[in-house]
């Protein structure tokens, strides 16, 4: 995770719109495994923020504290699914069949594709070349390879660099808690270009 990608900036301009446009439209959020940037990001933008907002976020480290969250939310079907998901793509190296999420996996194993009944639902009746029930589609790479038309994707060593180098900023020890205050602060200077304006005030709802 960079600071381009991950700024204060950024954050609070996407919550300006939200704020103004979609108001009171965010049911849930749920962020795991946040690093130090990301946990110096949301507590420069959390200020700005409603508190009918915050109370929607739940930023967690716990493995327990996720299980339990997901299953207060989720199906035991999809808590499963995701506990797995999450399980496989923390492993260093990545499968390659966890990168290439989209192809179906042997018999028995764990399909990065999605949960079963997500996938008898969208992506079984593809492969069969029948029409969805509703006008929601999978992945395109998921779609076009269950209907046969995915080509060739290689995916490029400084890709999967990059990736490898980003999942291991999330590797920074500690106890698993989920209090802010438990991680470190982070050294990254931000410049001015991603910091919050200096004029901003706190976004209503």
């Amino acid at each position: 995770m960079t600071i381009q990608a991950c700024n204060p900036k950024l954050g609070y301009g996407v919550s300006q719109v939200l704020s103004n446009y979609y108001p009171e439209r965010l049911g849930l959020v749920i962020c795991i495994n946040h690093n130090r940037m990301f946990a110096g990001v949301w507590k420069a933008i959390k200020v700005f923020l409603h508190p009918n907002t915050v109370s929607k976020m739940h930023l967690l480290r716990s493995k327990k504290k996720i299980r339990d969250l997901f299953q207060k939310h989720f199906s035991d079907e999809l808590t499963e699914w995701l506990v797995e998901e999450i399980r496989l793509n923390k492993q260093r190296p990545v499968a390659m069949s966890q990168r290439k999420f989209w192809t179906k996996p042997p018999a028995g194993a764990h399909d990065p594709r999605g949960c079963p009944s997500y996938v008898e639902d969208y992506i079984e009746p593809l492969e069969m070349n029948v029409k969805l029930r509703n006008s929601y589609q999978p992945h395109p790479n998921i779609r076009d390879d269950a209907k046969g038309l995915l080509g060739n994707v290689t995916i490029s060593e400084d890709a999967a660099e990059e990736s490898e180098n980003a999942a291991a900023t999330i590797q920074i020890g500690g106890n698993g808690s989920d209090d802010e205050g438990d991680l470190p602060e982070s050294d990254t200077e931000i410049d001015e270009e991603f910091q919050i304006p200096k004029d901003a005030k706190p976004l209503q709802m």
